[in-house]
């Protein structure tokens, strides 16, 4: 997520919800995925996210759920994708 903040030359602070898909968590921290990689992507505390999981639809949902945030005028910027 870094990488691409960087590439769209958009701030960590100037994104307003960040939306991520994972079927299985594999330990108990990634439970928080999004929020894990919110944070050190330096996206702000206070910028909330969530973790989707739809198994097989779990990164669709999350890009879905991303761009009705912006739809629905929550956020001008969010990030949604699946993580691999």
């Amino acid at each position: 997520m870094h990488e691409a903040l960087a590439r769209a030359d958009v701030g960590g602070d100037q994104v307003g919800h960040v939306v991520f898909g994972n079927v299985i968590a594999t330990e108990p921290k990634n439970l928080y995925l999004a929020r894990v990689a919110a944070l050190n992507a330096g996206v702000s505390e206070a910028t909330p996210g969530f973790t989707a999981n739809r198994l097989c639809g779990s990164g669709l949902q999350a890009i879905i759920s991303a761009a009705q945030t912006i739809l629905l005028v929550y956020a001008d910027i969010a990030i949604g994708g699946p993580i691999q």
